[in-house]
């Protein structure tokens, strides 16, 4: 491993302290190794040049087991002047071996880590809280992972997200998608997105922000398709509806999900989004 990445991996001593976390600010592109051995990376990379995003999520974990190539993929962002996040699937059933994986990320190079929690982790609270611990004692920065959560967080009680916010200090991505709505759905454009974003997002994180007693940062992701496979893309006049939403909320991050099923045609749309800059109140 290079001189540089070490120069920023996010550790921190047992015992010591986390600050407040960072702002995120800027765009994001989600990418995954496939499993015939390609990756959405090189496109990943492509798109964030055109629209000038800031960071690329990478996989590199599903549940304890790290991916082979995932240093390679680190570099490869940061020699593109990109900013490399991880993101893993958690799956909860070894949390000190996930715990590892999130550990290696960081020595690997990646800057911050995502968690995606989903239906694998329903009801695992007391394994939530076993990740927290082994996290802790790892002495990764807390402040530096993030959960990937559903946005309508009231739904999905069955999952751990409170325990998780002992791990997850650097706030929440929930996922803003548009398969929340099925193909053909008679839902006018602006009915869905509303809902998503403006009653989902937005509403159940002030409802839990209210319970927590404390605001962790929200960076939405966006998924323009309307199916679990990508294939039912939207346009780029439905996605417009859906990033105007968005931009009524303010957001200094936020990212789309996935890399291979972005459309050329809805690059300009985020190129000209504009994140705010300014630091979100406590």
């Amino acid at each position: 491993m290079s001189n540089r990445f070490w120069s920023f991996l996010p550790f921190v001593s047992r015992g010591a302290e986390e600050g407040t976390p960072e702002v995120l600010q800027g765009k994001g592109i989600w990418a995954r190794p496939r499993p015939d051995g390609t990756s959405e990376l090189e496109r990943a990379i492509e798109i964030a040049h055109q629209v000038g995003a800031t960071h690329i999520l990478y996989k590199v974990a599903h549940g304890a087991t790290y991916l082979e190539g995932s240093a390679q993929a680190a570099r490869r962002i940061a020699d593109a002047g990109l900013i490399p996040f991880g993101w893993m699937w958690l799956l909860l059933d070894d949390p000190a071996g996930e715990a590892q994986a999130i550990a290696r990320a960081f020595q690997d190079g990646f800057q911050g880590m995502v968690l995606d929690t989903e239906a694998p982790c329903s009801r695992k609270f007391s394994e939530a809280r076993a990740l927290a611990n082994a996290v802790r004692n790892a002495g990764v920065d807390r402040t530096r992972i993030y959960n990937c959560s559903f946005p309508n967080i009231s739904h999905h009680r069955d999952l751990p997200y409170d325990e998780l916010n002992e791990v997850c200090r650097g706030g929440l991505m929930p996922m803003a998608y548009g398969s929340f709505f099925a193909p053909g759905d008679p839902t006018p454009w602006e009915a869905q997105a509303r809902r998503v974003i403006d009653e989902w997002t937005y509403g159940h994180y002030e409802v839990w922000v209210e319970r927590w007693g404390y605001r962790p940062p929200l960076y939405p992701v966006l998924a323009p398709y309307h199916d679990e496979h990508g294939a039912a893309k939207m346009g780029p006049e439905e996605f417009q509806v859906w990033l105007d939403r968005l931009a009524a909320h303010g957001p200094t991050f936020f990212s789309l999900f996935t890399a291979a099923v972005i459309d050329d045609a809805i690059l300009p749309l985020i190129r000209d989004f504009s994140v705010a800059a300014e630091e979100r109140e406590e």
